[in-house]
């Protein structure tokens, strides 16, 4: 008892002793602050494990050349608040600060803000205060009253020039920005729009992990041009708006980041599981992850994303090899079964009977889509009156639809025409409405559908034609080099398209057994052989080699992309050949709609579309844009 007593008193007596240095302070206030941050439950012993860490460390410099857990630099709100511009970080101001463990949750929107600012000059971001008062202003204003703690990265990261021990700490620092800014509050300043590539980043970190749409006036630019990479991917767009960092270092660094999240965006539509995945990678000691649940594995050193037969790439991000084990293992956890016996008690104590859908609804935001499935399913049971029955159907057939369940889907949509036809015609607006949806979703199972039989089938089946007797071509060089695709566009360009279909029919084959059904490369010599048969005249044979493009390019690419709606293009051509007015026109719609969720109206890559459309409709008939769905409707006058 006594050798008990004596440690207890050995370890008080050091942190009193540390409590009168300025590192030890900071370290004694750092852990006094973490006992009251909000949502602590559950972080006792991740208190006791950190607290431990720092207080064995003697100095700064041994802080900042540590190497097995990292820290965040927080600036005191009172510090924050008294600045006249944003205040570069000093070694001998740490009293101005507090520590935030990276992990276990210790930074949160209630009591850090991440501040996003320009830099107006190399050496100094904000010299003259103009970006400072402002913030300053809202905070005296009542905004974010419970906000402790603020992170610039001007304040709250070594500058140049720095010692050895900063320059570690900073380059282990800059390779986990993106959980900080998930994690964080967060606020900019922005008078003006410059096109800068961490703000962009910075914009889309935070907004593409919310669930609810962010209020963003002031950065509807950076917004617009998020939307547009859907389209024409993270380059090309950074390089058409002429998008710079201030260190020009960084800049394959941040696009790196870009460019996995907007994958990941895509594939995984779990706000929950894609924060999992981020947080693991974005640990700058972390080379590999994988997620048990959705399958998916991030290699960041190969800049490769896995799920599935699918393989996704994007530009490596640097990691800290340490020895130890850099791969991450997710595991599944439980959250289904304890989360949904919560939301339906919600539900159930819900004050009106919108309860059940209202909170489905916000389950479908955040992907957590087979809890938001039993919700709509009891608020569709519930529902007695017709206009309220086909609310719930299109809630509930939206959600089966995001599962790829289209075959139970487009069985909602049935009963919903049918519901719609009896209640209020056949030419009522939510009847009409109601087959736009059955057509919609019937699409996409057909879509699945091809997706899934090329996988299975050989192509002579799929297109129902014979399999042309191929001439020997070297089987290496049809994959490894693009000699073979040559000999195809030159027998092309010689109208020798007998000869040519010959080649690609034996490339495609050959690419879907080595690279894969669904690889880029097999996909663009899908659309060469589509396009040589409809020169050929096989024009049936080439639309339904379209539609399976357009079905792994949706996969692969995602819907908006220019390569995706440039399939779209040559398939409205293919029924416009056979006679197939009312289907082309149909495609073009489609073609308008999809382009409109990643550039606006005017943008000039929407011309043609927009031309295609116009011819296709008849002489009293027009297209309205509404809501982001573009809608076909007679102008006739009555």
């Amino acid at each position: 008892m006594g050798d008990q007593n004596k440690g207890v008193l050995t370890i008080s007596m050091k942190a009193a002793f540390a409590s009168s240095q300025p590192f030890g302070s900071l370290v004694e206030r750092s852990i006094e602050a973490w006992k009251r941050v909000r949502h602590r439950r559950g972080m006792t012993q991740a208190i006791q494990k950190h607290s431990q860490v720092l207080r064995n460390l003697d100095s700064l410099d041994d802080f900042l050349s540590f190497r097995d857990h990292q820290y965040w630099f927080f600036q005191l709100r009172e510090s924050f608040m008294r600045q006249n511009a944003f205040q570069k970080w000093d070694p001998d101001r740490l009293d101005d600060y507090i520590l935030l463990p990276v992990e276990d949750r210790f930074v949160n929107e209630t009591d850090c803000i991440f501040i996003s600012h320009y830099w107006r000059a190399c050496g100094n971001p904000d010299l003259q205060g103009e970006d400072l008062r402002p913030l300053q202003r809202r905070l005296r204003d009542g905004f974010w009253p419970r906000a402790a703690y603020f992170w610039v990265d001007f304040s709250c990261m070594p500058q140049w020039k720095r010692t050895e021990p900063q320059e570690q700490y900073f380059t282990r620092a800059l390779k986990s920005i993106p959980m900080l800014v998930r994690d964080c509050a967060f606020t900019w300043h922005f008078p003006d729009f410059q096109p800068r590539l961490w703000v962009l980043f910075e914009a889309a970190e935070f907004t593409r992990n919310r669930s609810r749409p962010v209020p963003l006036a002031d950065m509807e630019p950076f917004m617009d041009h998020l939307r547009e990479m859907k389209g024409y991917g993270v380059r090309y767009v950074l390089n058409r708006h002429g998008y710079r960092c201030t260190n020009q270092s960084d800049r394959e660094l941040v696009i790196g980041w870009l460019e996995l999240l907007l994958i990941l965006s895509r594939m995984v539509p779990s706000i929950r599981t894609r924060r999992a995945i981020l947080n693991a990678v974005d640990n700058s000691m972390v080379r590999t992850c994988h997620h048990q649940e959705s399958g998916i594995t991030v290699d960041k050193e190969k800049g490769t994303i896995t799920m599935n037969e699918g393989t996704y790439e994007f530009t490596p991000v640097p990691f800290e090899a340490t020895g130890s084990d850099t791969h991450v293992y997710i595991e599944a956890d439980s959250y289904h079964e304890d989360q949904l016996p919560k939301a339906l008690e919600r539900a159930k104590n819900a004050p009106d009977d919108r309860g059940c859908e209202e909170i489905g609804r916000e389950y479908d935001r955040e992907g957590e889509y087979k809890i938001a499935e039993v919700l709509h399913r009891k608020a569709l049971a519930d529902k007695e009156n017709v206009a309220d029955i086909l609310v719930s159907l299109s809630f509930l057939a939206e959600n089966l639809e995001n599962q790829g369940r289209y075959e139970e889907a487009e069985e909602l949509c049935r009963r919903k025409v049918t519901t719609a036809e009896k209640e209020y015609g056949p030419n009522d607006s939510v009847t009409l409405e109601s087959r736009e949806s059955l057509a919609m979703v019937a699409q996409k199972r057909k879509l699945a559908t091809s997706y899934q039989r090329w996988k299975l089938e050989p192509l002579e089946t799929f297109l129902e034609l014979d399999r042309p007797d191929i001439p020997e071509i070297g089987r290496s060089d049809a994959v490894v080099s693009g000699s073979t695709d040559h000999k195809a566009k030159n027998l092309e360009n010689q109208e020798r398209f007998s000869e040519a279909k010959e080649v690609l029919w034996f490339l495609l084959e050959r690419r879907k057994e080595t690279l894969g059904p669904c690889h880029l490369d097999t996909l663009m010599t899908m659309c060469n052989l589509a396009r040589v048969l409809r020169l050929e005249g096989n024009v049936a044979a080439a639309e339904r080699l379209f539609w399976l493009a357009l079905a792994v390019s949706d996969h692969r690419r995602g819907p908006e992309h220019s390569h995706t709606l440039a399939i779209m293009s040559n398939l409205a051509a293919c029924m416009l050949l056979q006679g197939k007015s009312a289907e082309g026109k149909e495609i073009y719609r489609q073609q308008l709609e999809r382009h409109l969720r990643s550039v606006d109206f005017d943008h000039p890559d929407t011309y043609t579309v927009k031309c295609n459309l116009i011819g296709m409709l008849e002489e009293n008939e027009e297209f309205l844009v509404t809501r982001g769905r573009v809608r076909l409707r007679s102008n006739k006058r009555r």
